[in-house]
């Protein structure tokens, strides 16, 4: 975990896109489109952390507000996720939505 931390803080998305795009390119003799698996690599690059940021700053809500009790047991575990994934999942998809629509803004096809 920690060499891909540095891997991923010492090179730039776009050095990291055009050589992913380089080590696929004999995959574009069979069919793949190259350009389409590199941008959705370079989405997830940009979406990890911002769903890291996301959850901490659901967890820290959760707490102010009380929504976390206590944990007893594998349903106690399974009923504190509730509050922590519902949320993250919806603005996920909001965030998901708002990028789908700037790509088509841009007439990306």
């Amino acid at each position: 975990f920690v060499s891909l931390s540095v891997f991923v803080y010492s090179i730039t998305e776009q050095e990291i896109l055009e050589g992913l795009e380089k080590l696929l390119f004999p995959l574009k003799y069979v069919g793949v489109p190259i350009r389409h698996v590199s941008l959705i690599v370079g989405i997830i690059f940009r979406f990890v952390p911002l769903l890291a940021e996301e959850a901490a700053l659901i967890i820290k809500i959760q707490l102010i507000r009380g929504g976390l009790g206590e944990t007893k047991g594998m349903i106690g575990r399974i009923k504190i996720l509730i509050p922590l994934v519902v949320p993250l999942i919806l603005r996920t998809l909001k965030k998901a939505s708002i990028l789908a629509e700037a790509l088509n803004a841009r007439y990306y096809s």
